[in-house]
C-alpha cells in the first residue's frame, strides 16, 4: 500500500483522494451511515474499494457499501484527479487538462474577454433556478458558475497573471479580515453592527474612495440604483422614512407628464425609475428580483394568452384590444387554479 497511505480512525477526519486511505474501525463494528455519507462526499459512487473483514478481503465500490456490513477497515486507493469530480481539485484538474496543449482548442483559445458574456448569462440562469425553486437546477448552475471561475483562473494561469490559489487567498483573507466578531476580538451580536463593521473595514482598506466605489458599472441599472442609494444611506444621505420618497415619486411623475421632447421624457424617467429603487430599498425589496418576477410573470400569462388565442383560431393582430384583455384575465384564473392544486 506504500508509505503514502492515509489511517483515518476518527469519525469525521477529512480525507484527501488524491491518496490511498485506510479507514480503521474497532474489531466487528458497522461502518456506519455517517462514515459511508463522508465517503460520498469525496469520491466517485463507483470508485473501488476493498472491505477488511473477518472473512476475508471482499471488493466494492463506494456507492455499494454497505452500513450493516461489519467491518475491520475499508481501503480506497487513490484517484486520479479527474476522476475526483466531487472535489474543487478534480475540477480544476479538468479544466487545466482541456487547457493544456493536446486539450480541447476552444477552451486554449479563450480570453477573460471572450468568457465575459458566460460568466453573466450562468449567473442569469443560476437565478433562474432560484426564482422557480429548482434544486437540481440550481446544482447545475452553481456548477456552471463555477467552471467560469476555474475558466478564469487557467486563462490567467496562462498569462502568468495570477492562479486559482490567488483567487482562493484573496476570498479568504477577506473574509477573515471583515469579519473580526467571528475571527477577531470585536463584539457584533446583530446583523446592522456586522453591516456597520463592514464598511468600516471596507474604507480603511482603501483609504480616499467613496462608499460607491465597490458598485460594479456593469450591474444591472435597476439593481445598481438601488446599491448606490442603498450605500448612501448609510452614511445618512436619504429620507428618513418611506413619506420621502412616496412624495419625490409624485414630482417625479408630474416633471415627466410636463416634458415635450424625448430627451427630457428620457431623463425624467430615468428619475422615476431612481426614485423607485430608492422606495424598494425603504422597504427591504430587491427592486431587481421584484421586477425579474413581475417579468416571468408576465411571460407566463401571455403565454396563455398565445395558447388561448391559438386554440380558438383567432388572429391576435386583429382582435382589438378589449378582446385581447379577455384573454388575460382567463390566463390570469387559469394561472391562479393551477396555483392552488
Amino acid at each position: 500500500m506504500g508509505d503514502n497511505i492515509q489511517l483515518i480512525d476518527t469519525p469525521g477526519a477529512a480525507i484527501d483522494p488524491r491518496r490511498p486511505a485506510l479507514l480503521a474501525f474497532p474489531s466487528g463494528q458497522e461502518p456506519g451511515e455517517r462514515a459511508i455519507a463522508a465517503l460520498r462526499e469525496v469520491y466517485a459512487g463507483d470508485h473501488p474499494v476493498t472491505l477488511l473483514t473477518k472473512d476475508g478481503p471482499l471488493q466494492a465500490t463506494v456507492a455499494t457499501i454497505n452500513s450493516s456490513q461489519t467491518v475491520d477497515a475499508i481501503y480506497l486507493p487513490a484517484a486520479e484527479a479527474t476522476e475526483n469530480l466531487r472535489t474543487l481539485e478534480g475540477l480544476a484538474a479538468i479544466v487545466a487538462r482541456l487547457n493544456a496543449p493536446g486539450g480541447c482548442p476552444w477552451d486554449g483559445e479563450q480570453t477573460h474577454e471572450t468568457l465575459r458574456s458566460y460568466l453573466v448569462e450562468e449567473t442569469y440562469e443560476a437565478l433562474q433556478a432560484i426564482d422557480e425553486g429548482d434544486r437540481a437546477a440550481l446544482v447545475e448552475e452553481l456548477g456552471d458558475v463555477l467552471l467560469q471561475v476555474f475558466m478564469h483562473a487557467e486563462v490567467a494561469r496562462r498569462e502568468g497573471t495570477f492562479t486559482i490559489g490567488d483567487i482562493t487567498g484573496s476570498i479568504g483573507s477577506k473574509l477573515i479580515r471583515r469579519h473580526p466578531h467571528v475571527f477577531g476580538e470585536v463584539d457584533a451580536t446583530s446583523a446592522d453592527e456586522v453591516a456597520r463593521n463592514w464598511e468600516q473595514i471596507k474604507k480603511s482598506e482603501k483609504p480616499g474612495g467613496s462608499i460607491l466605489d465597490g458598485v460594479p458599472a456593469a450591474l444591472p441599472s435597476l439593481a445598481a440604483s438601488q446599491s448606490l442609494q442603498g450605500r448612501a444611506r448609510r452614511v445618512g444621505f436619504d429620507w428618513p422614512d418611506i413619506e420621502g420618497p412616496l412624495a419625490k415619486l409624485q414630482e417625479e411623475l408630474g416633471e415627466f407628464a410636463r416634458a415635450d421632447n424625448t430627451g427630457d421624457r428620457e431623463e425624467e424617467f430615468g428619475d422615476i425609475l431612481f426614485v423607485i429603487a430608492n422606495i424598494a430599498d425603504h422597504l427591504g425589496i430587491d427592486a431587481e428580483q421584484a421586477l425579474r418576477l413581475a417579468n416571468r410573470k408576465f411571460r407566463s400569462r401571455f403565454g396563455i394568452v398565445e395558447h388561448l388565442a391559438d386554440e380558438r383560431g383567432l388572429e391576435m393582430r386583429e382582435m382589438g384590444l378589449p378582446a385581447l384583455d379577455a384573454l388575460w384575465e382567463e390566463a390570469k384564473t387559469r394561472l391562479a387554479r393551477a396555483n392552488d392544486v
